[in-house]
């Protein structure tokens, strides 16, 4: 019997299927893109209306008298000036607001100086001229949310929006001028008075430090002592910059000039837009900054400073990540106190240290420049504490041991700065201290880790060679310091 045919479709029909399945994907696909346009259509105006509300508006950026710095090519702007003119009702109207007014209210930061490489000149009317001195507004708040999100000037910069729209460069000598006339009231070029009791703040301590050695998590405490209260230049590039000025071949320079510099750059650095507050100001110096500390201190001779370190092995194998890990010395990588290996100026004290064992620079071991570069900065340490001492007037100075941190910040360095700490500051640098003090990264909100023991255990013997030789001899007169100033009445 025959099998019945199916029954067939109409070609058309079929077609019609077909273009109907195709319509729908079509359709389908048209949607998806139109969805996706709309998405993106709606953040581009998000992104949009966030720019011109937030970083322009805000950073100022639509008053009438912008102009453009012919140095550096930005726009000179400040930050809320309308806003300040309408809250101060004793607001000069006859004088236009500019730049200048960002940097008088405090609004700016300095951010960066640019000493020339000829050195500091003096003339008979200043102390030193050709330095740039470069401002934006950086958003301190975020290290008084959490320092060791922001554990350095670099990210605090970096994570401050309004800074890159609103850097300008000025001349550093001339523009503390003007910072000395707007906080004596004593000026004609500015747009609005100071504030009553707003003024500068001075250095409530300045911390030096071995490298390595837990001076980052004395920088967070310190911020975290009196919250909104406080404010940490934690290496920030002036401070540096201006110690290093008279460095370097072929550079000119004066201990007055370099002392005016250094007293200006601190004075800027504490201006703020406060009235009262901040009451304290810290600075941790970068670890190359101690070879200049006896220029600091001169030029700011009533300021404590304190010098940081630990013991030689721990901070050696910090440099030497690789032998941290068990592996050997990478050439691709190699460790910061490395900087100045094979180069043929190297700093007097260094040589000094050398030439002391009967070696020559050239001689030394990758480890062995480490090790006496580490000693030279704590010799530095050594010579401006013995050169103090006979001084009658001395200021306060603390050597503190990576082994005691940071129970020894709040015991005996913060009483005599701040006075006696509450249950809440103390609560607040506690809570601070468990967590890494470079908590950027993959080692946000981690609690910290001892980690001596490592690096005790995997350290070679080249490292505690050259440790032996150079460096411990240092880190011994550091702990007899330490012990000395233990002793003393009220410490």
């Amino acid at each position: 019997m025959p099998v019945p045919a199916a029954p067939t479709m109409p070609r058309s029909a079929r077609l019609n299927g077909r273009n109907r399945g195709t319509s729908r994907s079509l359709i389908s696909s048209f949607a998806g893109r139109g969805l996706l346009l709309k998405v993106v259509g709606f953040l581009a105006i998000l992104l949009a209306f966030y720019q011109t509300l937030w970083v322009y508006w805000l950073a100022g950026v639509n008053i009438p008298d912008v102009e453009i710095d012919k140095l550096t090519g930005q726009k000179r702007i400040r930050r809320r000036p309308d806003k300040l003119r309408k809250r101060d009702h004793i607001a000069r109207k006859d004088v236009p607001t500019d730049f200048l007014d960002g940097i008088m209210e405090g609004f700016h930061t300095l951010v960066s100086i640019k000493v020339p490489k000829k050195g500091l000149v003096s003339t008979a009317e200043k102390a030193y001229t050709g330095v740039g001195a470069t401002f934006c507004h950086v958003s301190w708040h975020l290290q008084e949310r959490d320092p060791s999100k922001v554990p350095m000037f670099k990210d605090l910069r970096e994570q401050s929006m309004m800074c890159q729209g609103t850097l300008h460069t000025v001349d550093l000598y001339e523009i503390t001028r003007k910072a000395f006339a707007y906080d004596s009231r004593n000026h004609t070029f500015a747009a609005t008075p100071p504030k009553p009791g707003q003024g500068p703040v001075p250095p409530t301590a300045v911390v030096f430090h071995e490298s390595r050695c837990g001076s980052t998590l004395i920088a967070n405490v310190l911020g975290a002592s009196t919250y909104s209260q406080s404010r940490v230049y934690s290496e920030s590039p002036p401070p540096v910059a201006a110690l290093k000025a008279c460095e370097g071949e072929g550079t000119t320079c004066n201990v007055g000039a370099q002392s005016a510099l250094i007293q200006d750059v601190f004075y800027l650095m504490g201006r703020t837009t406060r009235p009262i507050q901040p009451q304290h100001v810290f600075y941790k110096i970068q670890s190359v900054g101690v070879k200049s500390i006896e220029a600091f201190a001169k030029a700011m001779p009533n300021t404590p400073w304190v010098f940081a370190y630990r013991d030689s092995i721990e901070v050696m194998m910090s440099h030497f990540k690789n032998y941290q890990r068990g592996n050997p010395l990478s050439q691709n990588f190699l460790p910061v106190c490395l900087r100045s290996y094979g180069e043929p100026n190297q700093p007097a004290l260094l040589k000094e240290i050398v030439e002391a064992k009967e070696r020559t620079v050239e001689s030394l071991s990758h480890e062995e420049y480490c090790a006496v570069h580490l000693a030279s900065l704590c010799e530095s340490a050594i010579r401006e504490y013995d050169r103090a001492k006979s001084l009658p007037n001395a200021p306060p100075r603390w050597f503190l041991n990576y082994n005691e941190l940071p129970y020894d910040v709040w015991e005996h360095v913060l009483p005599p700065l701040i006075g006696t700490l509450s249950d809440s500051q103390m609560a607040r640098m506690q809570d601070v201290a468990k967590f890494y003090s470079k908590g950027r990264g993959p080692r946000a909100g981690q609690h910290w880790h001892e980690d001596t023991t490592v690096k005790q255990g995997m350290a070679p013997e080249s490292v505690k060679t050259a440790i032996r030789v150079f460096l411990e001899p240092s880190y011994q007169r550091l702990e007899e310091i330490r012990a000395e100033l233990e002793a003393q009445p009220g410490y």
